[in-house]
C-alpha cells in the first residue's frame, strides 16, 4: 500500500515537472491590461534564458486591445490590428528571432517556442510592435499593457480663450514630431474629428496643451470629444516648472537671482503661495495669491492678490528663519504621508544655487509651518 502510494505521488511530480516549459524560470508577475489583472488559468507565461517574458498565444486576446485578431499558417503568427487610419499586420515565426511589422523586419532578443502544444511568444517585442505600452515594475513584480487607437493633441491660439481659437492634431500612432512642428499643422473642422473619433477601435489618449495665461480649451469642445470615444486626458504646460504651473507661477530665476516661494495646496481648498524677492540694496517684495482653481487647460484665476515692501530689517527677519532652520541642508522629502492633508513645496534661489524641499502636512511647531505664519505676519504689518 505505501509503496502504490509513493509511486502514484513520484508520477504527479513528474507530470508536474513536464508540464514546465524547458529552461523557464518561476513565473511570479501578475499582467494588467489598463487596470485589469488577466488571470492564466491554463497556460502559465514563463521566462526564458534571456529574462523575457513569454506568453501563450491562447491568451492573446485578453493582452491585446483595440481591433485585434490573430491567425496561424503553418509555422507563422500572424497578428492583426485594426485601425481608423491603417492597419498594422505583425508575424513571427516560431523559432525565428525575426519580427515583421507591416513588411518592417524587427530582430528579437528571445524567439517563439512551442511547448506542451501551446505557442509562447515574447511579450514585450509583440506588444511595442502593436503599439501597446509596457510598463514591467520588477519590484512589485506587476507588468502593466496600455494602448492607445489615437493620439489627439488639442490647443487654443487664441489669448482670449474663444472656441474660433481651437486647434487639433489627431495620428494613429505616437508622432516624433515634437510640439513646435505639431502645432504648426493644427486643423480647425471639428466636425471631421469627431467623425473620426467614431472609427477609432480602442482609447484615445488626448495631449491637452496650455500655458499659463489665457489661450484656454473650450469645455464645449472638450465635452464632444470625450462622448464620441474613451479618452485618457495628458495635460502638457507650454511653461518649463509643472509645479508652480498650477498656480500660474514660472520658474524661480524668472524672478531675480534671490528669491524664496512656497507653495500650499490644499486637496478641497484653493491653492495659493508666498513669494519673495530680495533686491541688491537689501530690500525686498512679498508677494501672496490666491486662487479660485489650480491652473489648468480649462481654467484656472487668481481670485486674491496681495504684494508689500520689505524692509532691510524685515529681509534680515526672514533671512535669520531660514538660517535657523538650516534650509540650505534640509532634505527635499522625509517620509511622511497621508490622505488629505495639505502639501507645502518650499524653493530658495540664490547666488545660482536652487534648493527645493516637499513636506506633507507639516505640524503645527514645525519650522516650515512656522515660516508660513511669519510671512503671513509680514504681508499683515504692512
Amino acid at each position: 500500500m505505501k509503496k502504490s502510494v509513493f509511486c502514484g505521488m513520484l508520477c504527479f511530480i513528474i507530470c508536474v515537472l513536464l508540464l514546465q516549459p524547458v529552461g523557464a524560470e518561476s513565473f511570479s508577475y501578475r499582467i494588467y491590461r489598463e487596470n485589469d489583472w488577466i488571470f492564466f488559468e491554463h497556460r502559465r507565461p514563463f521566462l526564458n534564458e534571456n529574462g523575457r517574458t513569454m506568453v501563450p498565444l491562447c491568451y492573446a486576446h485578453e493582452l491585446f486591445q483595440g481591433g485585434f485578431s490573430w491567425k496561424i499558417e503553418r509555422d507563422r503568427v500572424i497578428f492583426h490590428q485594426k485601425g481608423w487610419e491603417y492597419e498594422n499586420t505583425v508575424t513571427i515565426q516560431i523559432g525565428s528571432p525575426i519580427l515583421n511589422r507591416n513588411g518592417e523586419i524587427v530582430t528579437m532578443d528571445s524567439v517563439p517556442v512551442i511547448q506542451n502544444n501551446e505557442i509562447y511568444f515574447p511579450l514585450r517585442a509583440v506588444a511595442e510592435a502593436l503599439n501597446h505600452e509596457i510598463i514591467c515594475h520588477n519590484d512589485s513584480k506587476q507588468i502593466y499593457l496600455y494602448h492607445y487607437s489615437a493620439f489627439l493633441f488639442l490647443w487654443n491660439e487664441n489669448e482670449d480663450s474663444s472656441p474660433e481659437g481651437m486647434r487639433y492634431a489627431i495620428f494613429q500612432d505616437m508622432p516624433e514630431n515634437n510640439q513646435n512642428e505639431i502645432m504648426s499643422e493644427g486643423l480647425t473642422n471639428f466636425d471631421r474629428l469627431y467623425e473620426l473619433l467614431a472609427l477609432v477601435p480602442g482609447k484615445v489618449q488626448a495631449h491637452l496643451y496650455y500655458p499659463l495665461e489665457g489661450h484656454k480649451l473650450s469645455q464645449e469642445i472638450w465635452n464632444q470629444i470625450t462622448e464620441k470615444a474613451p479618452v485618457t486626458e495628458k495635460e502638457i504646460s507650454l511653461e518649463d516648472h509643472p509645479m508652480t504651473n498650477n498656480l500660474g507661477q514660472k520658474s524661480l530665476e524668472q524672478y531675480g537671482t534671490h528669491c524664496y516661494r512656497v507653495t500650499i495646496v490644499h486637496p478641497y481648498r484653493i491653492p495659493s503661495f508666498f513669494r519673495m524677492e530680495i533686491q541688491s540694496d537689501g530690500t525686498g517684495m512679498l508677494y501672496r495669491d490666491i486662487h479660485n482653481r489650480r491652473i489648468s487647460p480649462f481654467g484656472g484665476d487668481a481670485v486674491e492678490s496681495k504684494q508689500t515692501e520689505l524692509s532691510k530689517e524685515q529681509v534680515n527677519e526672514f533671512l535669520d528663519k531660514l538660517e535657523e532652520m538650516n534650509f540650505w541642508e534640509l532634505e527635499e522629502t522625509i517620509d511622511r504621508t497621508g490622505y488629505d492633508g495639505y502639501e507645502v513645496y518650499f524653493e530658495g534661489l540664490f547666488q545660482g544655487a536652487y534648493h527645493t524641499i516637499y513636506r506633507w502636512c507639516p505640524e503645527e511647531n514645525d519650522s516650515i509651518s512656522l515660516l508660513i505664519q511669519h510671512l503671513r505676519e509680514l504681508l499683515n504689518k504692512n
